[in-house]
């Protein structure tokens, strides 16, 4: 598990899986890609650690509920609230903590009840252990000593870590239509779409957009959709790079959001987060073209659409402050 771990510290986005600590692990290294947390790249020897894939993990793991947080695209430094777990005394916030000493002694003084997830023991001293023990108001377990794999998966106690989606083995027959289905759990904003054919999304003015999916429809302010910048009321990067593919028909082949890495990251950040608001495992852009650019997969635009709008109350009072409503 050490590997893994160690990743986890060092925030590392990608990972080397032909070095010899993972050799040695390949358990861990099947069970890891098995749940979508570590995915190929392309290049061999060389794979991409998912961070949305991690909360996931984690969430379920700890059965954590998430109640609309969004996923960050990259584990941040100070700490990371993942969901909400109950315990006999109540609740607690799930979260993780990361970067050995400073991750431990970022959690210890939280005001709310927490049950606080440090990847190695590394700066956790014996008085910070006893101190933060079970039931303490803020509880430190350290991930290394608790997860495990089991019949291929990650686990804990009796949690086992789903497969990815774009991982998983080849579904089980249906069940006879006599049994009652249960319905589809998904942390998606807009669920329902089977693919990114069933998606279209306009710009309505810089700070709104109107998304159609699956039948439905509605208004959204970037703020509406957690693409806003932490403190500020501003739009965050991947907000931007969205209104400039719909005001050129879905086609992205700028680079004024800098050279053509930073426009990769750009293009990157935009795709984690359209998955993430979507529910969909599949990128939402077509192939890179040589002289083209990054072409997506669903319909975009900036067309207003005419008829009933399904308004957000930020979406419904920008509108009515640019004289739209």
């Amino acid at each position: 598990m050490r590997p893994f771990m160690d990743l986890l510290d060092a925030r590392a986005p990608i990972v080397a899986v032909g070095r010899a600590e993972w050799k040695r692990a390949p358990d861990l290294l099947a069970a890891l890609q098995r749940a979508g947390i570590l995915r190929p790249t392309g290049q061999d020897g060389i794979e991409e650690l998912s961070v949305p894939d991690v909360v996931r993990v984690l969430r379920v793991l700890y059965g954590a509920q998430s109640r609309g947080l969004r996923i960050l695209a990259h584990i941040e430094m100070q700490p990371m609230v993942l969901g909400y777990v109950s315990d006999p005394g109540g609740e607690r916030e799930l979260v993780l903590a990361v970067g050995g000493e400073r991750g431990v002694s970022s959690v210890t003084s939280r005001g709310r009840r927490t049950l606080a997830l440090v990847p190695t023991a590394r700066g956790l001293r014996k008085e910070l252990r006893k101190r933060h023990g079970p039931g303490a108001h803020v509880t430190i377990e350290v991930l290394e000593e608790t997860l495990a794999i089991r019949d291929g998966r990650l686990a804990r106690s009796a949690a086992c870590a789903p497969d990815a989606l774009d991982h998983a083995p080849a579904p089980t027959p249906a069940p006879p239509a006599s049994d009652a289905a249960a319905p589809a759990v998904t942390d998606a904003l807009f669920p329902g779409a089977s693919s990114w054919n069933d998606v279209r999304i306009d710009n309505v003015d810089a700070s709104t957009i109107h998304v159609a999916w699956a039948g439905r429809r509605r208004y959204v302010t970037f703020v509406d959709i957690g693409w806003a910048s932490k403190g500020r009321r501003r739009p965050k990067q991947q907000w931007n790079v969205l209104q400039h593919i719909c005001d050129n028909d879905g086609i992205f082949r700028s680079r004024r959001f800098g050279n053509a890495l930073a426009t990769k990251k750009a293009i990157s950040r935009l795709r984690i987060a359209l998955c993430a608001l979507f529910g969909l495992p599949q990128s939402p852009f077509d192939d890179y073209v040589r002289g083209m650019g990054w072409r997506v997969l669903f319909r975009a635009g900036d067309h207003d659409p005419d008829g009933e709008r399904e308004l957000s109350p930020g979406a419904r009072a920008t509108l009515k402050r640019a004289g739209k409503l």
